[in-house]
Order: structure tokens, then sequence, then C-alpha cells
């Protein structure tokens, strides 16, 4: 059975959706530049294939063209953080096509966004038909449902919130992200989510290779560099409570 193919549009171009008087180092366009590229390196560590809408962040394409680009994919993703006239919005959406396709992934989608930004509010999706009630209302949906490719817009909750566009700015939580949209898409898909690790210093079959292997899929540890554990050096009292926050961070209390 061959691997899913998925097209990733990383929304807008440029320098697009400045907020100065909330989060002024945010821009929407470069975190989703940025995310959409861990995306692709994360889907990639479970054999999907990527393509991407485009090869520069300067570089500009109607929205129905980008989910044109899709034609041939099992599934077209445009990334996004959205906007509205009051600060304290904090929830992840996903637009899903009007035909319906992808509903259940969507579902899990804004779940996944909001587990992982540790949202303030319940996550929604929503689909959005045209004035003439013929085709679906955003672009990008529209195209990639033009070639015969579901799509899903996801809003990475609000860059009005500066809580959330101030998450939104660190690459550690981007990549963080990823890892956990990536682990859902492998989920949906029936891939079985086992990354191979890193770590040339943490072989399969030890005691504590399964451990680690969960810790580093969840985004608590990160290694020592990028090709090493390091399981028998000392923990420090900073490395402890690191690894705990995270812990409660992405898993709550208890």
């Amino acid at each position: 059975m061959p691997m899913p193919k998925i097209c990733i549009d990383a929304g807008h171009f440029a320098y697009y959706n400045y907020n100065d008087k909330v989060s002024p180092k945010y821009w929407e366009s470069k975190m989703a530049w940025k995310l959409h590229l861990m995306q692709k390196e994360e889907l990639e560590k479970y054999g999907f294939t990527v393509i991407l809408t485009r090869d520069k962040q300067e570089n500009d394409l109607g929205l129905m063209a980008r989910g044109q680009k899709a034609k041939g994919c099992d599934l077209f993703i445009s990334d996004h953080s959205n906007a509205c006239n009051t600060e304290s919005v904090d929830r992840a959406v996903v637009i899903y096509p009007v035909s319906g396709a992808k509903m259940d992934l969507a579902t899990k989608l804004s779940q996944t966004v909001t587990e992982a930004m540790q949202l303030h509010d319940k996550p929604q999706i929503y689909n959005k038909w045209n004035s003439a009630h013929n085709a679906d209302y955003y672009g990008v949906i529209r195209g990639a449902a033009s070639v015969g490719v579901p799509g899903l817009i996801i809003e990475h909750s609000f860059h009005t919130n500066n809580r959330a566009a101030a998450w939104l700015n660190q690459d550690a939580n981007l990549r963080k992200l990823a890892k956990a949209e990536a682990k859902t898409l492998a989920e949906y898909f029936g891939i079985k989510t086992n990354v191979k690790l890193p770590f040339v210093d943490v072989p399969d079959g030890k005691y504590y290779t399964d451990a680690v292997k969960w810790a580093w899929e969840n985004g608590l540890v990160e290694g020592t560099d990028k090709t090493h554990f390091s399981p028998d050096k000392e923990c420090t009292r900073a490395m402890i409570v690191t690894l705990l926050k995270r812990y409660n961070d992405k898993f709550g209390g208890g």
C-alpha cells in the first residue's frame, strides 16, 4: 500500500499579518513558513510523501492555485493563525470542505492543536459555502477540491491573543506543534508511530529504549545534542524541573 501524500501550504507570503498592538514581534506568514517546513520534516519521518505549495516564503501564489498544487495528493493543509476583535479568544479552528470530507480529521487536529498549545478555549471546526452555495468559500479548499483532494485550513489559535502569539513565536514550540500534528496524521492514516530515534547512544532493546522514545516523541526530552541522549549522564536539578514542567504543560497536573 503506497504511503499517503500530503501537500502543505504556508498561509500568506512574505511579511503578512503583523499586530503591533498585541504582539509586535509576530508575523503570521513567518510562523506559517517555519511551521510547515517542520511539519514536512516530522511527516517524512513516518514515511509520508510531502510537497509544498511554493519554494520561497517571498513567493506569492493565488489561493486557488495553492490548493490545486495538491493534485495527486491525499490531503491538503494550509497553516495559519486567526484574528478577531477580542484579545482573549484563544482557540484552535480547523475548516474542512463543504463536502464533509475529513471532518473527522478536522476534529482530531483541532484537539491536537488545543492540547499542544494549551489553549484556553474549546476547539472549533466548521465549513463554509460561497455566496452562490455551489462551492467552498475558501479559495485554497476550493482549489484542492477542484483537483479531487480534501483540504483543511488549520488556524493555530489567534495572533490577536498575546499569549498565543508569543507561544507561536518560539521555534521550540513550533517543533512541538509539528511533532504533535504529524503524530495525529500518522495515526489517522494508520501508520505506526514508530519514528526512529535520532540518538546513536540509545540502541534497540535496552530497558530504557521505549521510555526514551515515548518521552522524545512527546517533546519531553531533546537529548544532549541532536544525535546523543547520554543515558548514563547525571541529571541536574534544573533538568529534572524542566522535564516536570514539560510534562505538566503537555498532560496537565497530577
